[in-house]
C-alpha cells in the first residue's frame, strides 16, 4: 500500500502521514496497541497543528500565541501569504479550501461562504470570518480608490447582440423560467425572435 501524503492539507501533511504510516503498517505488531491509543495519536496530530507558532517573526515580547497572532495579522497585505498572515493553520487550510492563497483572496470570499464552510470547529470559523472583516477594513483605509471605468482603449468592444446576451442567465433545472423572464423585463425578444406585447 502507498500513501498519497501529498494530498493532505500541507499543515497536517507529516503528522498525518506518521498517523497513518503507524496505524495502516503492514505488520500488526507497528499498529497502535488499542483504540485508545489510536484516538490519542489522533487527536494529538490536531492539538499541535494549534498551538503552532505563526509563521512569520513577531516583535511582540509577549508569549501568548494570540497577541503574536493579532499582531502578525496586522501587518497583512492583501499579497501576504495566508501561512504567514497570522492565522491558525486550521483556518489556512479552510481558506486553501476555498481557493484562497493570500489575503486578498481571503477577503473577496463572502462571509456567509466562510460561515457555512464545512468540518470545522466553531472557532476556525469564528478567526477566518473575524480576520476576514479586520482585513476588508485594513484593506479598504490603505488602498487608494482605483478608476473603474476602463480606458476607452482598454475596453472590450462588444456588439448590443453580445451585450444582452450576457445579461440574460444561463436555464438552470431549478429556474427555467429566468432566461424568459429577463428577456420580458427587458423587453428583448424571445428565442424565437417575437418581441413581448406592449401594454
Amino acid at each position: 500500500m502507498r500513501l498519497s501524503a501529498e494530498l493532505f492539507d500541507s499543515a497536517l501533511r507529516e503528522p498525518l502521514s506518521e498517523f497513518f504510516r503507524r496505524a495502516l503498517h503492514r505488520d500488526a505488531d507497528q499498529r497502535y496497541d488499542s483504540v485508545g491509543a489510536m484516538r490519542e495519536a489522533w487527536q494529538r496530530v490536531f492539538a499541535t497543528v494549534d498551538e503552532e507558532r505563526p509563521a512569520t517573526t513577531s516583535y511582540s515580547d509577549s508569549d501568548d500565541l494570540a497577541e503574536q497572532r493579532d499582531e502578525i495579522a496586522e501587518r497583512a497585505t492583501g499579497d501576504t501569504a495566508l501561512a504567514a498572515s497570522g492565522l491558525s493553520m486550521r483556518a489556512v487550510a479552510v481558506a486553501e479550501r476555498l481557493d484562497a492563497a493570500t489575503v486578498g483572496d481571503l477577503v473577496v470570499i463572502p462571509t456567509r461562504t466562510l460561515w457555512r464552510a464545512r468540518g470545522l470547529p466553531r472557532t476556525t470559523r469564528s478567526e477566518l470570518v473575524a480576520r476576514a472583516a479586520q482585513w476588508r477594513r485594513a484593506l479598504a483605509n490603505s488602498t487608494p480608490a482605483r478608476d473603474e471605468v476602463p480606458a476607452a482603449a482598454d475596453a472590450e468592444l462588444l456588439t448590443l447582440d453580445q451585450l444582452t446576451a450576457r445579461l440574460i442567465p444561463k436555464p438552470s433545472r431549478r429556474d427555467s423560467t429566468g432566461p424568459a423572464l429577463t428577456r420580458r423585463t427587458l423587453g428583448l425578444p424571445d428565442e424565437e425572435g417575437n418581441l413581448p406585447e406592449q401594454r
